[in-house]
């Protein structure tokens, strides 16, 4: 069986943010694991993922939605799954005025990092967050515990998924009430246009 390959996302369905994370590994990351032997249910020992552009409430939602399906799907039961995030700082380009849409930047660094976490705690995941020198591309790591890891590169990252609608969000909010905010979000997401997925099991 091949070790690799690419998914082509042309009709990404429509997914309210609660069902994104399921609807994303039925659709795409399942069938794609299973066709190249990365699918190794109750064997997933932890997540990492690395994206520099992960900022705003909507792209860190559908991240942390994503790596909680693969933790219900893949992980121990009842055991919660490390999870490392790398990204990159928020820089003062980023603020030129006060946020207040689901997929504006956050302007404080402290209220996306709660938020993470907050997500984390509700999808039983044991987060590791860290800021610094995130590499470009985005690529999640599957690690196993009785096969090598599996890369899974994302073309656009979790910025592809756009919400149909402009949705108020408010970022003065405590990081706790902004999470359970987010959880509670039901707006719709679509793909934007054509993106692609790549696998690659380490050699």
């Amino acid at each position: 069986a091949a070790s690799e390959g690419v998914l082509l996302i042309e009709k990404f369905p429509p997914a309210m943010m609660p069902r994104f994370g399921p609807t994303l590994l039925a659709q795409a990351l399942k069938p794609k694991l299973e066709e190249i032997g990365a699918w190794h249910p109750g064997r997933l020992v932890s997540i990492s993922y690395a994206d520099r552009y992960l900022k705003s409430p909507l792209t860190l939602g559908l991240a942390m939605g994503c790596f909680a399906a693969l933790r219900k799907a893949l992980a121990p039961e009842n055991s919660a799954l490390p999870c490392t995030i790398v990204t990159r700082e928020l820089g003062q380009s980023d603020w030129r005025r006060s946020p207040y849409r689901i997929g504006d930047d956050w302007d404080n660094e402290k209220d996306r990092a709660g938020v993470a976490q907050g997500l984390a705690d509700q999808s039983g995941l044991a987060l590791e967050w860290q800021t610094g020198a995130a590499p470009h591309g985005r690529q999640i790591v599957l690690h196993y515990d009785n096969s090598p890891p599996c890369h899974i590169f994302l073309d656009q990252g979790f910025g592809y998924w756009q919400a149909e609608r402009p949705v108020k969000f408010d970022f003065r909010q405590a990081s706790a009430q902004q999470a359970a905010a987010l959880l509670r979000e039901a707006i719709t997401v679509r793909g934007n246009g054509n993106s692609y997925l790549a696998f690659k099991i380490d050699s």
